[in-house]
């Protein structure tokens, strides 16, 4: 491991995903695909999601029907964003006589709703700005706790419920403390023509703010590893 500093997002370049069904018509993952783009191709042409439908010999007897959408954008500086999703089967209740009687509906998500919620979940990953997306957060803080006795400096998004608690974990266990400083705009705007317009006319939502973290590695070292 080596300190690092990530600081610069850049621009986002490019988005690609797959989307898989399996048990059901090929046309989920199609009408998937449609609904994604049609969000995407606003902000970028560069957006390819590819298919994939399992069938026959392919598909184990235990494997219920279902499908799901992968999407992730990478930036001009190679970061990159994630957001995926499944279909989840819907639940109906029923009542009579005062009993109430649940059970399962064959009909599973709608593609298209399901394909909107990815898509804007991404782009709410990458409003959010940030070298990674909301669910590497704790990842990238460990490593940078494991990294040589020196400083590492990286931008990400609003740190999460998780990642806070996370935090006071590394700081029990490991004894680092964090430098978290708050930016007032998202690296997105900063690096957009005429971002002082867009600052003064359109106030920053602060769930879209995104942090500073810095700290000094531990030097942990693998006692273990046998040197030769």
């Amino acid at each position: 491991l080596k300190a690092v500093q990530l600081t610069d997002v850049g621009y986002v370049k490019k988005v690609r995903g797959v989307a898989h069904a399996v048990r059901v018509s090929p046309q989920f993952a199609n009408r998937m695909v449609d609904t994604c783009r049609s969000i995407l191709n606003n902000f970028l042409p560069d957006v390819y999601i590819n298919t994939d439908h399992a069938k026959g010999s392919a598909v184990s007897e235990f494997t219920g029907p279902g499908f799901g959408i992968f999407l992730f954008a990478e930036t001009t500086n190679g970061f990159f964003y994630g957001a995926k999703r499944t279909a989840d089967r819907k639940i109906a209740s029923k009542e009579d006589d005062c009993v109430i009687e649940r059970k399962d509906v064959e009909a599973l998500t709608d593609p298209e709703e399901l394909g909107l919620n990815v898509a804007k979940q991404l782009c709410e990953e990458i409003a959010r700005g940030g070298c990674v997306d909301t669910s590497h957060q704790s990842l990238l803080i460990l490593l940078m706790v494991l990294c040589p006795e020196d400083i590492s400096k990286v931008r990400i998004g609003p740190l999460s419920s998780y990642t806070i608690e996370y935090l006071r974990l590394v700081k029990t266990l490991f004894e680092v403390k964090f430098k978290i400083v708050g930016e007032n705009t998202s690296p997105i705007l900063e690096n957009m023509d005429n971002a002082q317009e867009y600052r003064s006319d359109l106030p920053m939502d602060p769930k879209y703010n995104s942090v500073l973290l810095s700290c000094r590695g531990v030097g942990f070292k693998n006692l273990s590893r046998k040197v030769t």
